[in-house]
C-alpha cells in the first residue's frame, strides 16, 4: 500500500573540529596514536613514521646526513635559522615541502604571535598555532611557557601530557548472501575493505543464518563478531546490540551492507562524538573506482555514526525502532527518531566517505512503501569545520544606510513585458511584476569590529576559534557563490596592518574587475568610512593593482588611503578589523549614492548626449548610419566600447540624457559602469526575448534611472537590428526628446574596431 511522506524538517547542523589532537612523539611513548604527530628529531621520526601520521618535524640542528636524509621524506619542516642557513635556500626548496624558520615564524605567521623562545616545547606550540590544533600532547615532563600557556588559554587549546587512547570503532551490519552473483561480489567486496580498514576494530554481523563460511578465510576474520538473530535487520536491533552488548566508550557505525568505510574514517576522532549522530550521504563507487556524492542531496543516508556510551544513557522504546533497514523512508524516520531522542544530527559527508557499491542494476527496493513516520529530518550535506560559524561580530559599531530598490518594468509592449517577468523569476533572483512597482528591500548591514582578526581574499573574517559567515545557510550559499577556498588557514603568511576593512565580495571579477569592484566593495567602503570617526586611523581596503587610476578620481577619505594589493590567495591580519558579515542581498540605491557622492565627475543633470554601448551588435557603422540620425537636431552620440571600464569610461558617460546598449546574459561588467549616468537618465536595455537578464534593470533602479526593457524576436543580427529601430523609433514618438542648441549632431566613434555581423 502506497503511504504518503510525512511532514519534513530540515537539519543544517555542522559539526566541529572540537577534538583536534596534535600529539608529541619520543622514545617512551607508548600505544598507537591515530591523531595527527609531531617529531623533534629525525631519530623519533624514523622509529615513528610507519606507524604515525606525522604531519611535522622540527629541527635544530641538520647535519650534512641529515639533509640527505630529509630528501627521501615528504614532511612540513620547521628549522632553526642557523640550521637553515647551513644549506642554499634553493637546496630546501628542491625538497618541494613546506618550511619554517622557527625564528621567523611570529613575523610572518600572526597567529603564532610572540617570538619562538628557543626550546623545544615552544617550537611544538607554534606548530600547534600555525597547524590549528585545538588540543596539544606534550612529553611527560615538559612545561609551556607562561606567556605560551595565557595565549593557549585565549584560544581554548587544551595541554595535556597523556595521550589517551580513541575509542574503538566498531560496524554493525547485516551481511547476507544475494542470490544474483555479480550482486553477491560487491556486498562480500565491501567486508573484506571494512576488515581490511586498519580503523575499524571490530565488525559485527547480526545475520538471519550461520554465514561464517563467507570470510573465515580471511585475513581479518578474527575481526568478525558474528550474532544469529534469525530475521531481517532493523534499527531496533541495532541499538539493542549497542545497549546491552557493545563495550562504553566505543565509537559505532550502523551501516547497510554495501557500504564500506574508507581512510577518512580517521576525522571521527577530530570530534567529541558524546551525544551525536552523523547521518552520511554515501559516495557512489564509478567503474574506474572514481567516488561520487551521490546528488549531493539531504534525504538519503547508508551510514549512522554514533558514540555507545550516548546510546547506554538513554531510556529506549525498543519497539519504536522497529523498522527495517533498506526501505523507503526509514533513514529519514531514523534521523526523526534520533533527533527526537536528544541526539545532534549531522551530515559531514563532505569530510568523511562511505562509499556504497551497487553497480550491478539489480534493486530489491519497492520506493512506493515508505516506512510510516510522525515525521521526517533531511540531513543537509556539510563538512567537520575547524572554526565555529558565527552570525553576530564581536562588537556592534553601527549601521549603514537603510536599502531598498524599487523596481519599475517599462517597455512598450505589455505581453512581451510580461513574459520577460515570467521568464526571469524561473532563474529565482528577481522575481518582479510588470503592472506594479517591486520593492526589494532588505535590513541595513550592521558594522562590527574585531580585535585581532584575519580577513580573507574575499572579505570574511576569522579567528583562531570563529569565522564570522552567518547562518549556516548563508554561509553556505555565500561558499557556493564564491565557488574557490574561502581562504581560511594560518599556515599562509599574512599581511600586517594596523587596522582592516571586512567587506565580503564572491567572485573574483568583483576584485579584478575595476567597475564591479566599485559596485561591491568599494561602494560599501566609502559608507564605512563616512561614518568612522574622522580623527580614527583609515583601515586599509583590499586593491587590485590595475584599479588604481581609478580609485584614484574618487574622494575617497582625507590624508593618506592605506590598501593590501588584493590576489586571490593573499591575508590580512589587523589589531582593528571593521566590516559585516557576508549576505547575498542585491546593490541598493544606498551603494550607487555612496559612488555618486564620492566621485567628483559625476553630473547629477541630463545633457544631449546620446550614450551607445557599442559592441557587435550596435556596431559603430550602425550606430552612425541608423541610429543618431533619429535623434533631434544638436544631439550629440558617444560611443562607448562596451568593454571598456574605469574612469575614462566614466567620463564618456557622465551628463548622457539617453543611454542605449543590447544586453545578454552573463555579462555585468559591460554595463556595471552605467551607475555614472545621471539620475532619470531614459536608458533603453534591448535583449533577446530568449535569453533574458534582470541585472540591468535592478542596476538601474538603484541608480534611479528611467530605464526601459525592449525584448526582440530572435533572428539574424539585421534583423534583429532592423526591429531595434522599429522599436526606438516608436519609443521616441512616445518619448519625444527635447532639441539642443546645436542643430549638427556630434557622433564620437570609439578607438576599438568591430566587424559588422
Amino acid at each position: 500500500m502506497d503511504r504518503k511522506v510525512p511532514p519534513i524538517i530540515n537539519c543544517r547542523t555542522i559539526s566541529q573540529k572540537d577534538n583536534h589532537a596534535l600529539v608529541w612523539l619520543h622514545p617512551g611513548f607508548e600505544g598507537n596514536p591515530v591523531h595527527p604527530c609531531i617529531a623533534t628529531s629525525l631519530a623519533d621520526y624514523r622509529s615513528w613514521k610507519r606507524r604515525a601520521d606525522i604531519t611535522a618535524l622540527v629541527l635544530t640542528e641538520v647535519s650534512v646526513a641529515d639533509f640527505e636524509e630529509l630528501k627521501k621524506h615528504k614532511v612540513n619542516l620547521f628549522v632553526k635559522k642557523a640550521a637553515f642557513e647551513q644549506f642554499p635556500r634553493s637546496d630546501w626548496v628542491a625538497l618541494q615541502v613546506s618550511i619554517g624558520v622557527l625564528e621567523e615564524l611570529s613575523e610572518h605567521f600572526p597567529i603564532v604571535s610572540k617570538p619562538w623562545d628557543g626550546t623545544l616545547v615552544d617550537a611544538v606550540c607554534c606548530v600547534t598555532l600555525m597547524l590549528h590544533f585545538n588540543h596539544l600532547v606534550l612529553r611527560p615532563g615538559t612545561a609551556v611557557s607562561p606567556q605560551r600557556q595565557e595565549q593557549f588559554a585565549s584560544y581554548s587549546i587544551r595541554i595535556s601530557d597523556v595521550y589517551a587512547q580513541p575509542p574503538q570503532i566498531w560496524l554493525i551490519t547485516q551481511y547476507f548472501v544475494h542470490s544474483v552473483t555479480k550482486r553477491q561480489k560487491e556486498i562480500r567486496q565491501c567486508l573484506k575493505n571494512n576488515l581490511a580498514n586498519p580503523l575499524i576494530n571490530k565488525v559485527v554481523l547480526l545475520n538471519e543464518e550461520d554465514l561464517r563460511y563467507e570470510w573465515s578465510s580471511s585475513k581479518y576474520a578474527d575481526k568478525v563478531q558474528q550474532e544469529i538473530i534469525r530475521k531481517r535487520l532493523t534499527y531496533a536491533d541495532l541499538l539493542k546490540y549497542t545497549y546491552e552488548k557493545v563495550p562504553p566508550n566505543t565509537i559505532v557505525i550502523y551501516a547497510n551492507a554495501d557500504i564500506f568505510c574508507n581512510d577518512t574514517l580517521k576525522h571521527v576522532h577530530t570530534v567529541n562524538m558524546a551525544d551525536k549522530l552523523f547521518a552520511l550521504l554515501r559516495y557512489d563507487e564509478q567503474e574506474d573506482e572514481s567516488l561520487r556524492l551521490f546528488g549531493p542531496r539531504p534525504d538519503s543516508q547508508d551510514t549512522w555514526i554514533c558514540l555507545s556510551d550516548s546510546v547506554k544513557s538513554r531510556t529506549w522504546d525498543f519497539k519504536a525502532f522497529d523498522y527495517k533497514l533498506g526501505t523507503a523512508g526509514c533513514d529519514n524516520r531514523f534521523t526523526g527518531d534520533m533527533f527526537g531522542m536528544r541526539f545532534l544530527i549531522s551530515n559531514p559527508c563532505q569530510t568523511i566517505q562511505t562509499v556504497h557499491v551497487h553497480q550491478t542494476a539489480i534493486r530489491n527496493y519497492n520506493p512506493k512503501d515508505i516506512v510510516p513516520a510522525k515525521l521526517y529530518m533531511y540531513i543537509h550535506p556539510c563538512s567537520i569545520v575547524e572554526l565555529q560559524q558565527q552570525s553576530v561580530g564581536d562588537e556592534k559599531v553601527f549601521a549603514l544606510a537603510p536599502r531598498s530598490t524599487t523596481v519599475t518594468i517599462k517597455g512598450l509592449n505589455a505581453k512581451k513585458l510580461q513574459t520577460y517577468c515570467v521568464m526571469l523569476a524561473r532563474e529565482n533572483r528577481f522575481k518582479w511584476s510588470e503592472v506594479t512597482p517591486t520593492v526589494m528591500a532588505a535590513k541595513p548591514l550592521q558594522i562590527y569590529h574585531w580585535k585581532d582578526a584575519f580577513v580573507t581574499n574575499c572579505g570574511v573574517v576569522y579567528d583562531y576559534k570563529n569565522v564570522w559567515l552567518g547562518s549556516v545557510e548563508n554561509g553556505n550559499a555565500f561558499a557556493e557563490k564564491v565557488g574557490r577556498d574561502l581562504g581560511i588557514a594560518f599556515v599562509q603568511a599574512a599581511e600586517k596592518q594596523p587596522a582592516m576593512l571586512a567587506i565580503p565580495c564572491t567572485t573574483l571579477p568583483r576584485y579584478m574587475h575595476v567597475d564591479l569592484y566599485c559596485l561591491y566593495y568599494l561602494a560599501y567602503a566609502l559608507q564605512i568610512y563616512r561614518q568612522l570617526p574622522a580623527d580614527q586611523p583609515t583601515p586599509s581596503l583590499y586593491l587590485y593593482p590595475p584599479s588604481i587610476p581609478t580609485l584614484q578620481s574618487f574622494t575617497i577619505r582625507s590624508g593618506h588611503m592605506p590598501a593590501v594589493r588584493w590576489n586571490p590567495t593573499v591575508c590580512a591580519y589587523a589589531k582593528d578589523v571593521y566590516g559585516y558579515i557576508p549576505e547575498t542581498c542585491e546593490v541598493s540605491s544606498a551603494e550607487i549614492e555612496a559612488l555618486r557622492s564620492a566621485f567628483p565627475l559625476w553630473q547629477p543633470t541630463c545633457t544631449t548626449k546620446c550614450v551607445v554601448l557599442v559592441d557587435e551588435f550596435l556596431v559603430p557603422e550602425f550606430v552612425e548610419e541608423s541610429i543618431a540620425p533619429l535623434l533631434p537636431a544638436g544631439w550629440k552620440v558617444e560611443q562607448v566600447l562596451r568593454t571598456s571600464s574605469g574612469v575614462e569610461a566614466y567620463r564618456q558617460i557622465v551628463g548622457a540624457g539617453l543611454c542605449i546598449l543590447f544586453n545578454l546574459p552573463k555579462q555585468e561588467e559591460q554595463w556595471a559602469k552605467l551607475w555614472t549616468l545621471p539620475m532619470g537618465c531614459p536608458t533603453l536595455e534591448f535583449q533577446n526575448e530568449l535569453k533574458v537578464e534582470g541585472g540591468f534593470q535592478h542596476l538601474a533602479a538603484a541608480a534611479s534611472l528611467d530605464a526601459y526593457c525592449i525584448p526582440l524576436h530572435k533572428g539574424t543580427p539585421i534583423e534583429m537590428r532592423q526591429q531595434l529601430l522599429t522599436q526606438f523609433k516608436q519609443w521616441l514618438v512616445e518619448h519625444p526628446l527635447m532639441e539642443a542648441a546645436d542643430p549638427v549632431p556630434d557622433v564620437v566613434s570609439p578607438t576599438g574596431i568591430f566587424l559588422s555581423l
